[in-house]
């Protein structure tokens, strides 16, 4: 069993809780502000333009191995990596 986290001014220490322990150790009265961090993290990728790059470079490299295939000597080979790498890219969520 984890130590329960300790308390700081304002923010509840969640080092070392994982998943839902860590949730249940959040005091309410810090659910809005942990909210509001949260949400801050997670559109990092789309303020930074990094999402963007990232899309960007998994094309790229999507198109070069697709480009390499096709000089291949076993067209068999070739064809079942061609449908990995088309699978790889597609999207789930």
């Amino acid at each position: 069993m984890t130590a329960p986290p300790r308390e700081r001014p304002g923010v509840t220490d969640l080092a070392g809780l994982d998943g839902p322990e860590a949730v249940r150790a959040v005091p309410a009265r810090e659910l809005p502000e942990l909210a509001a961090r949260i949400w801050e993290f997670l559109t990092v990728p789309d303020t930074t333009g990094a999402r963007d790059t990232v899309e960007n470079m998994i094309a790229t490299r999507h198109a070069q191995a697709l480009t390499v295939l096709d000089t291949v000597p076993y067209p068999p080979s070739a064809a079942a990596l061609r449908h990995i790498a088309t699978r790889a890219m597609e999207r789930t969520s």
